[in-house]
């Protein structure tokens, strides 16, 4: 439950960061990944 909330968390900050650094896309992407690795395990 905790890995998850923290998945969620950080695909958060990616969406709401992203825009900022001009490569929201990418970073989106990478934050989904990482996400989906992390719930996966």
């Amino acid at each position: 439950m905790l890995v998850y909330f923290a998945a969620l968390l950080y695909s958060f900050l990616i969406r709401l960061f992203g825009p900022v650094y001009g490569s929201g896309d990418a970073l989106y992407i990478i934050g989904e990944w990482h996400s989906s690795r992390l719930l996966l395990t």
